[in-house]
C-alpha cells in the first residue's frame, strides 16, 4: 500500500527549487588536505571529548586523530553541483554517500536524493537511509547518508517488489489521501 497526500498550499513546491545540473567531480589537492586540517583543528574541546570517549586529548592525539581523518578521506570521491556537495567513500561492504546541500537547508526532495544515487552510485543500485539505534547516532545537522550495495542489481531484502510505479501529478483533491495497492 502506498499513501500520497497533497501537502498544505504554504508549503514550497518543487517548481520553487532551481533544477539540478550535473555533477562535477572535485578534484584533490594538498590545499583540500590543509582546509580539512585546519577545519578540524578548529573545532572545540567538546567535540574531541565525545571523539575520545568523555577526556580531552593532549595536543599529540587530537593532531594524530586529525592526520589520520586526513589519510583516510584521500580516498572518497568529490563531486558537486549547482545545489549539493556529494562525498562518495567506498566502504566494505556497502558504498556510502554523504549528501548536503551548499545552503545547508534541509534536504526535502526525495526525487533530487534519487537523481543523486543514479547519477553518482547508478541507476540499478539500491540504496538506503539509515535511522540509527539512539548509541550510534551521528546528527551533523542536515547532512543526509545513503548506504549503497557495490553491485548493480541487487536488490535489499525489503521493499516494494512490484513493477516501477510513478506519480507525476499529486491527486487533484485538496488534501486527500490515495491509496494504491501494488502486487
Amino acid at each position: 500500500m502506498i499513501l500520497a497526500e497533497l501537502p498544505p498550499r504554504h508549503m514550497a513546491s518543487a517548481a520553487e527549487e532551481p533544477a539540478m545540473e550535473p555533477f562535477q567531480r572535485v578534484q584533490r589537492d594538498a590545499t583540500t588536505a590543509m582546509e580539512q586540517r585546519g577545519t578540524l583543528l578548529a573545532q572545540s574541546a567538546e567535540y574531541f571529548q565525545n571523539v575520545f570517549g568523555g577526556r580531552t586529548p593532549t595536543l599529540h592525539e587530537k593532531l594524530s586523530w586529525i592526520e589520520e581523518r586526513v589519510r583516510e578521506s584521500a580516498s572518497w570521491i568529490t563531486y558537486r553541483n549547482n545545489i549539493y556537495l556529494v562525498v562518495i567513500e567506498m566502504t566494505s561492504p556497502l558504498i556510502h554517500a554523504c549528501i548536503r546541500r551548499h545552503d545547508r537547508r534541509p534536504c526535502t526532495d526525495w526525487n533530487h536524493m534519487q537523481q543523486i544515487k543514479s547519477e553518482l552510485i547508478g541507476p540499478e543500485h539500491e540504496a538506503v537511509e539509515l535511522f540509527p539505534a539512539e548509541s550510534r547516532l551521528i546528527n551533523t545537522t542536515n547532512e543526509y547518508h545513503l548506504w549503497a550495495h557495490p553491485k548493480s542489481g541487487f536488490r535489499f531484502p525489503f521493499g516494494f517488489s512490484w513493477n516501477r510505479f510513478v506519480m507525476n501529478q499529486t491527486p487533484s483533491q485538496t488534501g486527500s489521501m490515495l491509496e494504491v495497492a501494488g502486487g
